[in-house]
């Protein structure tokens, strides 16, 4: 099984696991792993070893273990939450596990195990505003950006509404031994003028080989072209597959999440 695609369902309180033909894109059902609480976002360790999901309609976050030979999902732990999750994402050292909150209008960072899962409590709530949708540290691990969204409550489905929010980002130092953020110079960045329908800072992603990019739209990206995009980055260009764990993520943080594990 060189791929295993997890995706979190909601409302089914479950997460589905398939493997993926990287050449073709089809999927095939392998299994269900019970989640209760509304799983919905998620976020995989560096080593590919562990896969975090966020709990939204019983807030919480539960670490679960992959197996490197399978793919299967072995639960090690949840931690109760005030507020639900909007966004998870682990440092690029792997020792904390960076977290925002939309409707509780914050961030914070959980400590991660030896065996890689999510401890409690935090290190501390970092209160900025309602609608922080995503948190993300940048390639050097030194800094942390929490982009706000400019409308809230908006609805994909829906024209969008009235409702100004933050449409902001905010930029944090971030302490990679201790897993302290504290606010940098400038704190706030925010457009001269406000932007049109749901064009406002939302979601975030860094790679290796890539800056800072906020990503309003990384559902939409074809999963395929990305499968062949890591073979190839993996392989150097040649036509040939590594041994090593590659993790792609996909999905937004509306009521589900997929991430993408290769080998």
């Amino acid at each position: 099984m060189p791929y295993a695609l997890y995706v979190c369902l909601q409302e089914e309180d479950k997460i589905a696991v398939f493997a993926i033909d990287a050449e073709t894109g089809r999927l095939t059902p392998q299994s269900e792993v019970p989640t209760t609480g509304g799983p919905s976002v998620m976020a995989g360790s560096p080593d590919r070893r562990t896969l975090y999901i966020g709990h939204r309609t019983r807030p919480a976050i539960s670490s679960f273990r992959i197996s490197q030979s399978t793919g299967g999902l072995t639960l090690l732990g949840t931690v109760s939450q005030e507020h639900a999750p909007t966004f998870l994402a682990p440092d690029h050292n792997g020792k904390y596990l960076l977290c925002a909150y939309y409707q509780g209008g914050g961030a914070a960072v959980h400590p991660l195990g030896e065996d890689g899962a999510a401890s409690a409590p935090s290190l501390g709530w970092l209160a900025t505003a309602i609608g922080a949708h995503a948190i993300a540290t940048d390639p050097s691990n030194r800094f942390a950006f929490v982009p706000h969204i400019a409308r809230l409550n908006d609805n994909v489905l829906e024209p969008p509404k009235e409702n100004p929010g933050p449409n902001m980002i905010l930029q944090f130092r971030f302490d990679a031994q201790s897993g302290r953020l504290t606010a940098n110079s400038p704190f706030r960045v925010e457009p001269t003028q406000r932007l049109g329908p749901r064009q406002g800072p939302s979601l975030a992603a860094t790679a290796p080989d890539n800056p800072w990019l906020p990503r309003r739209s990384l559902p939409r990206m074809r999963l395929a072209q990305r499968v062949r995009a890591a073979e190839r980055r993996r392989s150097g260009g040649r036509n040939q597959r590594s041994a090593e764990m590659t993790l792609i993520l996909t999905g937004g943080a509306w009521g589900g999440g997929a991430a993408l594990i290769s080998r």
